[in-house]
């Protein structure tokens, strides 16, 4: 079988010359991928590939704060518009999210904390959080994951928020 070249074209995004932290000039790329799509951006048929855009994907020290980081950034709408990740659908990951409140319950009094879980997704470990008894808010870009936690009543309404 012969490979053959495929055109790739270059989705909009944001590139950083400076560290994201604490704005060094002082960074080292580590790791460079090349252009690569959008995690989970699966085409639904053959006829869509040629739509399909490809982003930089670099990882950069600084060698000042130590921040391990991407130089680019695709737009939050495009990144998150119908992300279909949903963690709930992985029975290991919500195994492992009570596993993990269950333990901050025997580290932490759980009536005196409160979790803020940035990047929650459709609030499998707030989930957690909340029935081992702790007051937790999660946050997420992705609108119709959020969405469909408020359906499911993970917590209620008024413990997600749409970023």
């Amino acid at each position: 079988m012969k490979l053959t070249s495929v055109h790739k074209t270059v989705g909009e995004y944001k590139y950083f010359e400076l560290c994201r932290f604490c704005g060094s000039s002082n960074i080292q790329m580590v790791v460079d991928l090349g252009l690569m799509p959008l995690a989970g951006g699966f085409l639904k048929n053959l006829k869509q590939i040629s739509k399909e855009r490809f982003y930089p994907l670099q990882l950069n020290f600084c060698r000042d704060c130590f921040l391990l980081q991407v130089n680019s950034s695709v737009n939050p709408d495009i990144l998150f518009k119908d992300y279909f990740y949903f963690s709930s659908s992985i029975k290991t990951l919500v195994e492992h999210f009570k596993k993990i409140a269950n333990e901050l319950k025997s580290k932490i009094n759980s009536k005196k904390g409160f979790v803020v879980e940035i990047g929650s997704n459709d609030g499998s470990f707030i989930k957690a959080l909340l029935d081992s008894g702790f007051k937790a808010l999660g946050i997420d870009p992705a609108k119709n994951v959020v969405k469909e936690a408020i359906k499911k009543k993970v917590g209620g309404e008024l413990l997600f928020k749409i970023w």
